[in-house]
């Protein structure tokens, strides 16, 4: 019972202690898509050391006689390899070679290298390329890599104009026909068939790694990737009809 004064009220429950939610761990944003058809350097990753790439590029731009050069190729770790081969050497070594492929190279960074100079002073009669199979193992789609490789044959018929150029379609990948990689490479070399023209010529040298079953020829690939040193005979062989009749052709 209330005694001369205002009733007594309960008091208000407190007001919940608000707790600070957990931040979110701060991380970089997501490296941008980069495009086949714009030039661009490496990524840098676990293998790539982009002082160690452009220095390589550097080193190709003083390579002596570069000037004099009848045959560049032009490309990535295939190209590298096969430049290097006693196949190719004993095919072309009097043509005095150029080599300017690098290991890993997507259509991109050879864009940047030619814009960086790889071209420069040059007057060969034949330009070997060799391109796609890197972006194609990076995620690009076979209309993406056609575009990229595209955008390189305009680079070299812009600041080569006197030059033929044949491009290689890509070699088949993996141990079996069923191997997710080779619908990609079939359906990028069907882009690339239609890159031919004017100058520019392409041969598919696929087939000659393959058996009857569409295995690859154990012997001729390392890795289900990259040619043996009898693949590069066999790349060689195939190639150098073609080559040979582009290479005797006159400026």
């Amino acid at each position: 019972m209330a005694c001369g004064g205002a009733a007594l009220r309960p008091a208000p429950p407190a007001a919940p202690v608000a707790v600070p939610a957990t931040p979110a761990p701060i991380s970089a944003p997501p490296e941008p898509r980069r495009r086949a058809d714009i030039a661009a350097p490496p990524l840098a990753d676990a293998t790539t050391s982009a002082d160690e790439w452009q220095a390589a590029h550097e080193a190709q731009l003083r390579t002596r006689g570069r000037a004099s050069a009848e045959l560049v190729l032009l490309g990535d770790s295939l190209a590298r390899g096969w430049f290097a081969s006693r196949a190719f050497q004993k095919q072309w070594r009097q043509r005095k070679p150029l080599d300017l492929a690098l290991a890993g190279d997507q259509t991109q960074q050879l864009l940047w290298r030619i814009e960086h100079g790889a071209l420069t002073g040059l007057s060969p009669r034949l330009v070997i390329v060799s391109a796609g199979s890197e972006n194609l193992s990076h995620g690009f789609s076979p209309a993406e890599t056609a575009r990229g490789v595209a955008a390189v044959l305009s680079q070299i018929r812009d600041r080569l104009p006197d030059s033929h150029t044949l491009l290689l379609g890509l070699l088949p990948a993996g141990q079996t026909s069923s191997d997710p990689r080779r619908a990609a490479i079939d359906a990028t070399n069907a882009e690339l068939r239609r890159l031919g023209g004017d100058r520019i010529t392409v041969v598919e040298p696929g087939g000659t790694f393959l058996e009857a079953d569409g295995s690859l020829t154990p012997s001729a690939m390392t890795d289900f990737e990259h040619p043996t040193a009898l693949g590069y005979e066999a790349l060689t062989l195939t190639v150098s009809l073609v080559a040979e009749s582009l290479l005797q052709r006159s400026h």
